[in-house]
C-alpha cells in the first residue's frame, strides 16, 4: 500500500502581515540627528512607524479633533477638577549586570525620575522645574499594586536574553512581554535603544495596548542632582523623560515650523528648528516672530537649560486626560503601600507555548506573603470544563516567583484558559489568586503529501533574506540564504523538503532589516505546497523580522483508507450521539479514541460492525472533543462539538 502522510497544518505568524515597516527606513533613519549624532527623541519617527504597522488606528487629525473638543469643554466648564495622579511602572531591561551597574539602573536613579517628573510637571519652588511656565496639576507615583492585584514597588526588571527573540526589538518582543494595563498605567521602558536615540514616545490613541507608553535609555534617565545617583553628559537631569511624558499626554515638538498649526498651542511662538546647548541669547528661528523658547521642555535643549511648560501645553496635556487617557487619570491605583500578608499565594498567565495543535500553558506563580511557601495547588480548565490539578513544590521567599509549565493540552480555536491557586495556610488577600485569559490557537488545515515545496522570489536586498525547515525538535534539517545581495536579488528558488509521518516540521522566514520581503524595493513572495502543488500558505512577502508556518502530522499517518473512503462525523455539533461516517460499509475502522480539549483519554471501543460506529455522547460536558480513527498502522483525527 501507499504510504501518504496526512498533515494539519497550522499558521502562526510571528510578525502581523500588516506589519510592514517602509523599507530601509529606521526611526534612527527617520529622526533629526544632532551634530555628534545624537536623536534627542525618535517620537515623530516612531509615529509614522505606526501608522504603516496598524493603518487603521486613530489618525493625528481625529485625535487632535477630540483634543480641540475637550479643551473647549474644560474651558466651559466651573469645575476645572484638581490634581491628577498617575500611577507609573517602570521596566528596566538589562544584559544581566547586578542591579545599579549598566543598563540595571539602581532603585535610586529610578525614583530621581519620578521626583523630576513631579518638579517639572507641578513647578516645585526651590527645584530646577521652577522656571516661567505653569503648574500643570500633574503628578507621577509608582504604583503600589501590579495588574494582578500583587503588591509591588512599581519596578520591574527583565534581563534581555530571556525576552522572546532575545529581546530584539523593543516594540515586538520587549513591550508585549513586560507591558502592565496602558489604561491604568503609565509604562516606562529604560531599554538600551541604540542609533544614538535617547528616547521615544506614543502620542495618545496612537498604538496598541502592547505599545503604549514612553521607552528612554539608562544614561537619560533619572538625575545626577540625586545622592546616590551619577549620569554623565548634558542629558542627565531627567528631562528626556519629561520630553517624551510630554509627548505621550499629547504634546508636539515646538519646532513645528514658520507657517502652520505649528504644534497647536498658541503661546508657543513659532519655531523652524530644535535648539541644541543652551545658547546664551534665545535664537529667532522663524524671521519677525519671538524668540525660541529654548527653556521650553519640547525643544531639543541640554537639560540643564529646560524648565517650563506653557498654558496652552498644558490645556492640551489636561484635555488628553479627561479624554484620550481619561481612565489612566482615573485608575484607582494605589499609591501607598499594600498592607503585608503572612500568606499570600498569586498566579496568572506568563505564556502560551503552540507546537503543532498542542498548547502549553506557563504560569507565574508568585509568593507575595512574608513566609515562606514550598507548596500550592494550581487548578486549571478550558471554557470552565473539568478543573485539572498540578501540585506544585519548590521554595519561594517573600516576593519571588517561579515559572511552572502545566501539560499540553490540544488547541481548539478560541480558548479561555482559567486557573488558581491555593497553598498551605489562610490566604490573606484572595485577589490574586485566580486568572483567565483568552487564547486563540491557529486554524488547522489537513494536507495529505510526502513532502513540502518551497517557491521563493526575493527583493532587492536577497541578502536581508533566510530561511529553515526544523523539526519538532528543533533541529534545522533544510535552510536557506542570506542569498547574494547582487546575483540573487529579484530570483526565483524552489526547495522539496521531504517528511515523515509522526513529526511536525516548522519553515521560518527571517529578514535582517524586520520589513519583510515587500514592497518598495522588489516584490519578494513565497508559498509552501504539497506534492501535488496544493497551497499550504501563499504569502505575499508583508511581514517584519520573521513569519513561521507549523507542518504538523499531529501523530496521524493516514493511509488509503481514509482519503478513498471520506471518513467523517455526524452530527456536529452532537447532542445525545455522534456517528463515524464512512462511504464502504463493508470495510470499517478498526477503533476509535475520544479525547477531551486536555488530551485525556475519554473513551476507547473496538469497531467490529457497523452498530459500533455511533458512540453515546449523552453524558459528556458541553465543550471541544476529539475523536481518534484508527485503521491498520494508519489514524485520523478530527474534532467535534458536544453541545
Amino acid at each position: 500500500m501507499k504510504k501518504i502522510t496526512f498533515f494539519v497544518v497550522l499558521f502562526s505568524l510571528l510578525a502581523s502581515p500588516n506589519a510592514m515597516m517602509a523599507q530601509k527606513t529606521t526611526l534612527q533613519d527617520a529622526s533629526i540627528q544632532s551634530a555628534d549624532g545624537t536623536i534627542r527623541c525618535a517620537s515623530d519617527a516612531y509615529y509614522e512607524q505606526l501608522r504603516v504597522k496598524y493603518p487603521d488606528m486613530m489618525s493625528r487629525e481625529a485625535a487632535e479633533n477630540d483634543i480641540a473638543q475637550k479643551i473647549q469643554e474644560l474651558q466651559n466648564s466651573s469645575n476645572r477638577g484638581g490634581t491628577i495622579r498617575l500611577p507609573v511602572v517602570v521596566h528596566v531591561v538589562h544584559n544581566g549586570e547586578a542591579v545599579g551597574v549598566g543598563n540595571n539602573i539602581s532603585d535610586l536613579q529610578v525614583l530621581s525620575q519620578i521626583d523630576v517628573l513631579n518638579e517639572d510637571y507641578r513647578r516645585i519652588p526651590g527645584s530646577r522645574g521652577f522656571g516661567a511656565g505653569v503648574d500643570t496639576n500633574i503628578e507621577f507615583y509608582l504604583a503600589k499594586e501590579d495588574p494582578n492585584c500583587n503588591p509591588t514597588n512599581g519596578i520591574m526588571r527583565y534581563r534581555r536574553s530571556e525576552l522572546p527573540n532575545g529581546g530584539a526589538s523593543i516594540d515586538s518582543d520587549i513591550k508585549p512581554k513586560t507591558f502592565w494595563d496602558s489604561s491604568r498605567y503609565l509604562n516606562m521602558w529604560v531599554v538600551n535603544i541604540g542609533g544614538g536615540i535617547l528616547g521615544y514616545a506614543t502620542f495618545p490613541g496612537t498604538a496598541p495596548a502592547e505599545e503604549d507608553g514612553v521607552v528612554m535609555i539608562p544614561s537619560a534617565f533619572g538625575s545626577n542632582d540625586a545622592p546616590g545617583v551619577f549620569i554623565g553628559g548634558v542629558y542627565n537631569l531627567g528631562r528626556t523623560t519629561t520630553h517624551e511624558v510630554g509627548h505621550y499626554l499629547g504634546l508636539f515638538h515646538t519646532f513645528q515650523g514658520c507657517t502652520g498649526a505649528g504644534d497647536s498651542v498658541a503661546d508657543t511662538p513659532p519655531q523652524a528648528q530644535p535648539n541644541y546647548g543652551c545658547p546664551s541669547t534665545p535664537p529667532d528661528t522663524c524671521s519677525g516672530g519671538d524668540d525660541d523658547l529654548i527653556e521650553n521642555y519640547m525643544d531639543y535643549s541640554d537639560d540643564v537649560c529646560m524648565d517650563m511648560f506653557t498654558a496652552g501645553q498644558n490645556a492640551r496635556m489636561q484635555a488628553v486626560l479627561s479624554g484620550l487617557r481619561s481612565s489612566l487619570a482615573s485608575s484607582g491605583v494605589p499609591d501607598t503601600d499594600l498592607a503585608q500578608a503572612s500568606n499570600d499565594a498569586s498566579v496568572n498567565v506568563y505564556c502560551f507555548e503552540e507546537n503543532c495543535g498542542q498548547v502549553t500553558p506557563t504560569v507565574r506563580v508568585g509568593n507575595f506573603g512574608t513566609s515562606n511557601m514550598t507548596s500550592a495547588t494550581i487548578s486549571y480548565n478550558i471554557n470552565g470544563g473539568t478543573n485539572q490539578v498540578f501540585n506544585w513544590t519548590g521554595s519561594l521567599a517573600n516576593g519571588e516567583v517561579a515559572l511552572v509549565d502545566l501539560p499540553a493540552y490540544t488547541a481548539a480555536g478560541t480558548d479561555t484558559f482559567n486557573v488558581s491557586i491555593s497553598a498551605p495556610g489562610s490566604d490573606e488577600r484572595a485577589c490574586n489568586d485566580s486568572y483567565s485569559e483568552v487564547y486563540a490557537a491557529a486554524p488547522v488545515d489537513s494536507y495529505a503529501t510526502t513532502e513540502v515545496r518551497l517557491r521563493l522570489t526575493t527583493d532587492t536586498y536577497s541578502d536581508e533574506t533566510s530561511w529553515t525547515f526544523e523539526d519538532s525538535n528543533g533541529t534545522v534539517l533544510y535552510s536557506g540564504g542570506p542569498y547574494d545581495g547582487t546575483t540573487e536579488d529579484n530570483t526565483t528558488f524552489n526547495e522539496t523538503f521531504a517528511v515523515s509521518a509522526n513529526e511536525c516540521y516548522t519553515f521560518t522566514i527571517n529578514d535582517a532589516y524586520a520589513d519583510g520581503i515587500c514592497c518598495g524595493w522588489g516584490n519578494g513572495s513565497y508559498d509552501l505546497r504539497t506534492d501535488d502543488d496544493t497551497i499550504i500558505i501563499d504569502s505575499d512577502g508583508m511581514f517584519g523580522a520573521s513569519e513561521s508556518t507549523a507542518v504538523a502530522a499531529l501523530s496521524l499517518s493516514t493511509g488509503e483508507f481514509f482519503i478513498d473512503n471520506g471518513i467523517t462525523v455526524f452530527p456536529n455539533p452532537a447532542t445525545s450521539q455522534l456517528t463515524i461516517k464512512t462511504a464502504n460499509t463493508s470495510v470499517l475502522p478498526d477503533s476509535y479514541e475520544v479525547y477531551n480539549i486536555l488530551g485525556q483519554s475519554m473513551v476507547r471501543n473496538m469497531i467490529s460492525s457497523e452498530a459500533d460506529l455511533t458512540l453515546d455522547t449523552s453524558n459528556y460536558s458541553n465543550g471541544v472533543y476529539f475523536i481518534k480513527i484508527n485503521k491498520d498502522d494508519a489514524a485520523l483525527t478530527l474534532r467535534f462539538v458536544k453541545q
